[in-house]
């Protein structure tokens, strides 16, 4: 049952009706599910769609940050599945129905997000180059990708460098590699950083031919139109 909000009211107009005529007459001192606007949501990317309570996810709604404790009820036509943007409609005083998907957490696609870059020193500049990052999430599972491009006017800072993640990464008691490629000083340079657990950055990357991490010297003197990327796949436990 995947449609637009305005299919998915015409489908279910007649028990959303029916239920909220019925709230109303046994609580008539209670305020009409009929006051209260439809809602957006994503199911809870924890939400077990094979559990006990498949069809009583918990949601987070559209502005909000974390899950509701409560479950709400699916129609029987939709089968929640995590990470769903669903149409919540109100029944009754203070209860919502998962109407359906508006749109399946598969065809949210990918998104962008701007990385932070950090250093363990002296703090860099990225001028008037360019961070950007594309990530896209399925279920408690995150793809993403990084791209520093330096400028005429970026300054490099000291110590070893850091590219932030778009969701932090899960306490799950594993290091995650992320292979990482840089093109300074006409060299292609192959390599790795880390990912720990708990962490919201990529981190100690290494790269070919050097021992140590990069820096704003290593693996060669970075100038503008040098390319650092990193990339990854790894567990988070946010829920937004």
């Amino acid at each position: 049952m995947r449609q637009g909000p305005d299919g998915l009211l015409t489908t279910i107009a007649g028990y959303v009706d029916a239920s909220r005529r019925k709230s109303s007459a046994a609580r008539p001192q209670q305020q009409s599910g009929d006051d209260r606007p439809n809602r957006l949501a994503r199911i809870d990317y924890e939400h077990d769609a094979a559990g006990p309570h498949a069809m009583e996810p918990r949601v987070i709604f559209e502005g909000e940050a974390a899950p509701t404790r409560r479950r709400w009820p699916a129609l029987g036509g939709y089968r929640p599945q995590p990470g769903d943007r669903v149409l919540m409609v109100p029944v009754g005083g203070r209860g919502y129905v998962v109407v359906g998907a508006v749109q399946g957490a598969a065809a949210a696609g990918w998104r962008g997000y701007v990385p932070v870059w950090e250093t363990t020193s002296t703090q860099p500049s990225i001028g008037n180059g360019a961070l950007v990052g594309r990530w896209v999430r399925h279920g408690t599972t995150v793809h993403f990708v990084a791209q520093l491009t330096a400028g005429s006017t970026t300054a490099y800072g000291t110590g070893s460098w850091r590219l932030s993640l778009p969701a932090t990464k899960a306490e799950d008691g594993v290091t995650t590699p992320s292979p990482a490629r840089a093109l300074v000083a006409g060299g292609n340079y192959s390599g790795a950083g880390e990912i720990a657990s708990g962490d919201g950055f990529v981190r100690f990357i290494n790269l070919a031919g050097s021992t140590a991490n990069v820096t704003n010297t290593v693996p060669a003197a970075w100038a503008s139109g040098s390319i650092l990327r990193v990339c990854g796949t790894y567990e988070t436990s946010e829920g937004n």
